[in-house]
């Protein structure tokens, strides 16, 4: 885990002057709530969470344990009463304090996508289902989809096993261009999904940022490994005596792009110059 290695970087062993008790949930909300009691009965010196659908829960759990999150969104902070990220930037005030990341929402997914096929006039859409909010978040990505003049299948996927069906099923719909957006039931099927993207000859964007490690075209969002790396400083300096209040929150890194070229080339797709010249990572075998 990346938090665990760097905090090693600074000098913290394992079991001598710092202990580490994990929770996850696998996106059951029910379960997230209980591990989350049972975490702060612990009455740890610190919690670390990604933020996102975490960042409510967790805030409102303990209004005194210190809380650091790896990445997060203006909207969390509303969520809890923090005001606007402008308000609380300097000075957060109370027990949180993390990143705000620059993130993809599904109109920057929709907008990637028709920047990598320009004369593209269908896209289709896969969203993961357990998030809250979720017609707002197809509205979100119908109104993208309509300013720039292209229909949009947009298709909830709920679980794993229910995502390369529902993959191949929006694929046969005459789209010219694929968006898998984020969650777990993505990530755990990325290989899959590249396979099944590879056999349509589909060009398929995947905000994972690792999709291209498992065969995917291009991936474009948040590299959350090197939040949690760098969240280990703030936990550092909680542990050594200052207060969540007063450690700035800090605006994290800007978007990953990843590209694929020997998939690009396997299903004669030539990227954008557009694209190339933002791309972070570009791999050609």
């Amino acid at each position: 885990m990346a938090l665990r290695q760097a905090m090693t970087e600074l000098g913290y062993v394992d079991g001598e002057t710092i202990r580490y008790e994990y929770r996850g949930a696998n996106n059951d909300r029910e379960r997230y709530a209980a591990l989350l009691q049972e975490l702060v009965a612990l009455e740890p010196a610190v919690i670390v969470t990604g933020g996102g659908s975490t960042f409510g829960p967790v805030s409102a759990a303990t209004p005194t344990i210190p809380v650091v999150f790896a990445f997060g969104r203006e909207g969390h902070f509303s969520s809890v009463g923090f005001g606007s990220v402008g308000e609380i930037l300097e000075r957060p005030d109370g027990n949180i304090t993390g990143f705000i990341n620059t993130t993809v929402d599904g109109a920057d997914e929709v907008r990637f996508a028709k920047e990598l096929v320009p004369a593209a006039t269908r896209i289709g859409f896969l969203q993961r289902g357990d998030v809250s909010g979720i017609e707002d978040v197809e509205q979100v990505v119908r109104d993208a989809a309509a300013s720039l003049g292209v229909e949009v299948v947009f298709k909830v996927v709920d679980t794993a096993e229910d995502a390369v069906p529902a993959y191949e099923s929006v694929a046969a719909q005459d789209v010219d261009v694929m968006v898998v957006s984020g969650g777990g039931q993505f990530v755990e099927t990325l290989a899959e999904l590249a396979n099944a993207a590879r056999a349509a000859r589909m060009p398929t964007t995947y905000r994972p940022i690792n999709a291209i490690l498992e065969g995917g075209l291009i991936s474009h969002g948040v590299d959350q490994v090197s939040h949690w790396a760098a969240a280990a400083s703030l936990v550092d300096r909680i542990l050594q005596g200052e207060k969540p209040a007063d450690i700035p929150v800090t605006k994290a890194v800007p978007l990953t792009i990843r590209v694929n070229l020997a998939e690009a080339k396997a299903i004669g797709l030539t990227v954008p110059d557009s694209i190339l010249a933002r791309a972070t990572e570009i791999i050609d075998d």
